[in-house]
Parts: structure tokens; C-alpha cells; sequence
């Protein structure tokens, strides 16, 4: 039988990676609109790497490479990924001794996604190690 501390941190470790997984498809779709936020920036850019793109579309304009734009699919088995890692992580929670609980924060506490979508969150205290 696994040390239930053990289990714990290792679950909030893949919580963790699964979390940074999603912020970074996010940052990767953020970056692709931000170039196109200005008020005419679309009109001055074309896709590369998504088909044939006319020399006279492409002169003097800024690419934007298909590459750098993640999928549905990406973000979709990101997002089951984080979810079944939180799951994961607050099963853990639950097998732990009360008394050992008392030494962690909760896996709820670690995963906070608003810093995702740019909202503040509060900077959480790192588990102490086992």
C-alpha cells in the first residue's frame, strides 16, 4: 500500500503539470491573438502552414504560422487531463490521515485556474516535503 503522503504530493505534482499544460495552450492562443488585436493588424498578416498562400497575399505582410495556433482538440484533452488530475489529487486528499492533512492545503487550493484566464489568485504556501 502506497504512503498515503506520497500518493498525495505525487497526485498534486500531475495536477500541477496538468494545470501548466492548459495555461500553456492558453498563453499559445493569446499570443496568436494579441497579434491580431491591433485595429487593422488582421488586414496586414496572412496564416503560413495552412495551405497555399498567393506570393502578392504574403508580400509585406507578418505571418502568422498555423503551428502556433493550438486546436479544440488540443485544449479539450488538456482539460480532461487537469480535471482527472484534480479528481485524482482530492481522492488522495481523502485517504490522508486527518493528522497528516493538517501539514498540507488542499488540492482545491493548488489548482486555482482563473490565473488561466488572467485573473489575480492568491500565491499559495509550497507543501512542505515529505
Amino acid at each position: 500500500m502506497p504512503d498515503p503522503v506520497v500518493d498525495y504530493l505525487d497526485k498534486c505534482t500531475a495536477l500541477a503539470m496538468a494545470r501548466e499544460r492548459v495555461g500553456k495552450l492558453v498563453a499559445r492562443l493569446r499570443g496568436v491573438a494579441a497579434r491580431l488585436e491591433d485595429k487593422d493588424a488582421w488586414q496586414n498578416c496572412y496564416v503560413s502552414g495552412a495551405g497555399n498562400v498567393p506570393p502578392d497575399l504574403s508580400s509585406g505582410r507578418s505571418e502568422i504560422a498555423a503551428a502556433d495556433w493550438p486546436g479544440p482538440r488540443d485544449f479539450h484533452e488538456a482539460l480532461v487531463a487537469w480535471f482527472r488530475a484534480l479528481e485524482a489529487a482530492r481522492d488522495a486528499w481523502s485517504a490522508l490521515p486527518p493528522r497528516e492533512r493538517s501539514d498540507f492545503e488542499g488540492p482545491d487550493h493548488y489548482q486555482k485556474v482563473p490565473r488561466l484566464l488572467g485573473w489575480p489568485e492568491p500565491v499559495p504556501s509550497a507543501p512542505p516535503a515529505p
